[in-house]
């Protein structure tokens, strides 16, 4: 008989909190999917994790020499300048005098909401404490390394914007506390753009769509949003503006390499029936996505509707209470 013992471990008496169970999932998912990306201990995220709204940090800023790793500088500056003429052409400063300035965009890698949200910074649109990036809470586990020491993405991001967190769909088999907890944290980023909508001034950059492949990779699906997306921004005190960015800088097996930025500036509209909108921009993004990256695709992109989305993850669930096999997983193009 082995006279080994082990020591104590007093965190296996621990209640394992909601909190923790989706740090846990986000821990599982960044490790398995994004390579390019470490984790934070839950120890240091926490402060970070546990808000839905994280102010802007002016102490906190994007250089130039960090900026130019994720894209290169010629793609960027022709981004701004294009995004700056639109503006101008379209008289999209005369709406910030009403309401708010929603920029969507088709969240085709990580990098489209905050270079989006640092470009408007830089040509002047908006100042960095009325702008507003609204990003997963997964995100705020999330560490990179860009050749100068490993940092924490939210720190940088916070050196842009305010961040608005969400937590969309979930990987693995959350528990119905989790999903109650979820549920309440996404109540809260709700009432949080509720606040921010109606604010004459403030900026809005958000995803309005996700994507993902096919398991063979030969298709692409652009994903339909929930109606309430739209419906957060419907009426007169907003207008959007759908932006399509396509900005691969990580690689499917942890590279980094400048991307040079590819995108189409859409008409602003406002919303008056949010179903309808969400189709029209969703297709507007297909059609994109098609142009920009079609090529790479055999069976073509496609659009995955609301009600299909919903109905295969239900039968994901039932399979996967009753222990049976499970749907090909799908893999995020990020």
């Amino acid at each position: 008989m082995s006279s080994e013992t082990t020591a104590f471990d007093p965190t296996i008496w621990e209640p394992i909190t909601p909190e923790k169970e989706l740090y846990g999932i986000y821990k599982d998912t960044v490790e398995e999917r994004f390579p390019a990306f470490g984790v934070r201990d839950f120890r240091d995220v926490a402060a970070d994790f546990l808000e839905p709204f994280l102010t802007h940090d002016p102490n906190e800023h994007i250089e130039d020499d960090l900026l130019y790793l994720l894209v290169t500088p010629e793609s960027f500056q022709q981004y701004c300048s294009d995004l700056e003429e639109h503006i101008v052409k379209r008289k999209l400063d005369s709406y910030r005098n009403i309401g708010s300035v929603v920029f969507a965009t088709d969240h085709g890698q990580f990098t489209d909401v905050p270079i989006t949200a640092e470009a408007l910074a830089r040509i002047g649109f908006i100042e960095r404490p009325r702008l507003v990036q609204v990003i997963s809470t997964m995100i705020s586990t999330m560490t990179i390394d860009l050749g100068k020491g490993s940092f924490a993405v939210t720190g940088k991001l916070r050196g842009i914007s305010n961040l608005l967190q969400t937590v969309p769909r979930l990987d693995g088999k959350p528990s119905v506390g989790l999903l109650e907890y979820r549920e309440r944290r996404n109540t809260q980023s709700t009432e949080s753009m509720e606040e921010i909508i109606p604010t004459s001034g403030s900026v809005v950059v958000m995803s309005a769509i996700g994507r993902h492949n096919q398991a063979d990779g030969k298709a692409l699906y652009v994903h339909e949003p929930n109606n309430s997306t739209f419906s957060l921004v419907e009426g007169e005190e907003s207008i959007f503006i759908p932006l399509y960015i396509h900005c691969p800088t990580f690689g499917d097996k942890g590279s980094i390499t400048p991307a040079n930025i590819q995108y189409e500036i859409f008409e602003e509209f406002r919303i008056t029936d949010p179903k309808e909108s969400a189709r029209h921009v969703t297709e507007l993004f297909r059609a994109a996505t098609e142009r920009t990256v079609g090529h790479n695709y055999p069976n073509g992109v496609h659009i995955r509707s609301w009600t299909a989305q919903q109905r295969a993850r239900g039968m994901r669930m039932v399979r996967a209470a009753v222990g049976g096999t499970t749907d090909k997983p799908e893999v995020v193009d990020y």
